[in-house]
């Protein structure tokens, strides 16, 4: 089986394993917010509010699309739209042994989706970024690669205003001072830096060595 033939099985399988873990996690979500008495659409719009999910839902579609297309193209299968993902949800795994793991116990269903979305999802994803062609990065395209985390602490902020509800504990705007608030996004902002440096190196690395292989 050549390389192609294996990142296609596992774009497949990693597609469905990660859709299954959305829904699953959506089931669980539903039934606590209809438990509180809240509709279908504020389950949604709770569902949406996660950088976990949302992250996740990316790294379903780009693997389905690199099932169903196997040859690369631009928007989904492009190398910064596959590093933009790859960065996101590593950190998703990251922040989530390094802050959030601590914060509670999920038990039953709730582990199994929890370890789909936060373990399972940055390993299978990296392993299939690892897989495909590489050496196409530029460091000046860095900055791409910080688009979506900055994108989403307006977006949660937003929400945050609207409604009260903020989903992570380090961008709580109404328990956070202004100053530590900043530094919490400059810090996480700092780590997608990195990962995003870290990642950009490893393309061009591992583009060379694929050159002398071929």
């Amino acid at each position: 089986m050549n390389r192609q033939a294996t990142t296609r099985i596992l774009a497949a399988v990693g597609a469905v394993l990660i859709w299954a873990a959305l829904v699953g996690q959506f089931v669980l979500l539903r039934g606590v917010i209809a438990g509180q008495g809240g509709s279908n659409v504020a389950a949604i719009w709770r569902f949406l509010g996660f950088f976990t999910i949302l992250t996740n839902i990316l790294v379903a579609l780009t693997l389905t699309n690199a099932a169903l297309r196997p040859q690369r193209r631009y928007r989904l299968g492009s190398p910064v739209f596959e590093a933009i993902v790859a960065v996101s949800i590593i950190l998703v795994g990251m922040v989530y042994s390094a802050v959030l793991r601590a914060l509670w116990k999920p038990t039953a269903a709730q582990k199994w989706v929890d370890a789909g979305l936060h373990d399972l999802a940055p390993i299978l994803f990296l392993v299939f970024w690892l897989l495909r062609p590489h050496g196409s990065l530029r460091w000046r395209q860095m900055p791409w690669l910080l688009i979506w985390p900055l994108l989403y602490c307006i977006y949660a902020l937003s929400r945050g205003a609207a409604d009260g509800w903020y989903p992570y504990p380090f961008l709580d705007a109404g328990k956070l001072s202004s100053a530590h608030l900043i530094l919490n996004i400059i810090v996480l902002i700092a780590a997608f830096a990195a990962v995003s440096a870290a990642l950009t190196a490893s393309d061009r690395w591992l583009g060379r060595a694929q050159r002398r292989v071929s």
